[in-house]
């Protein structure tokens, strides 16, 4: 996985990583959900759970972000040929 921009902590009121295509997305905490935005950021379009202390890839559109909780952790990568 190449990793192409710095982690940052998800919150639940703010929309994060919106201008990546392809995200590592780490929870560092019990089983938390992911929620999943639409790129107008006034809906949800999904979510998905993360076990504890493991982590998924997450591939979206430009301007689609996530939100929740702060111990779920996402760091941009590339979105092909990792």
């Amino acid at each position: 996985m190449k990793i192409i921009g710095a982690e940052e902590a998800l919150a639940t009121n703010v929309t994060r990583g919106k201008t990546a295509t392809a995200h590592y997305v780490f929870n560092n905490g019990s089983k938390q959900a992911v929620t999943i935005r639409n790129a107008d950021d006034n809906g949800d379009t999904g979510s998905i759970r993360i076990n504890a202390n493991a982590g998924v890839i997450v591939h979206t559109d430009i301007g689609v972000g996530m939100r929740g909780a702060t111990t779920l952790f996402i760091t941009p990568i590339v979105s092909a040929g990792f």
